[in-house]
């Protein structure tokens, strides 16, 4: 995920598409499966509580980019997703129209705090 692109929204929040802005990494200027994003709002669905003006934290769920596993599997989707959480961490929706990767789960267990093991139970299915 590159920085000033656009990418589709999977939870039942209310937003739709997203602006990036900024990867929330050390070295990298792009973004991966699990990285943490800052974005504004582009599209949404529902009016409920979301401004274009705010920022909010987003989580990449799925790249459009090719991702070798060591099994020799490769993956790709049609679309970058991401599931949207305020500034503080909290998740905003409480269903997720996508899949986990197996990427996605190991970077949230072992590179985060714990407090993001709710999102599993979220889930449609794993990949």
């Amino acid at each position: 995920m590159i920085l000033k692109s656009k990418a589709l929204v999977v939870d039942n929040c209310g937003i739709s598409k997203i602006n990036v802005f900024k990867v929330l990494t050390k070295k990298k200027h792009t973004g991966l499966i699990g990285d943490f994003l800052l974005v504004s709002v582009f599209k949404y669905r529902l009016k409920k509580k979301f401004l274009k003006a705010r920022i909010y934290k987003a989580m990449v769920i799925n790249l459009k980019t090719k991702k070798l596993r060591r099994d020799g599997f490769t993956i790709s989707c049609y679309n970058n997703n991401v599931i949207i959480f305020s500034r503080a961490g909290d998740f905003y929706g409480n269903f997720i129209n996508s899949f986990f990767l197996k990427e996605t789960y190991k970077k949230l267990i072992f590179e985060t705090n714990k407090k993001f093991l709710k999102l599993f139970s979220f889930v449609k299915c794993w990949i």
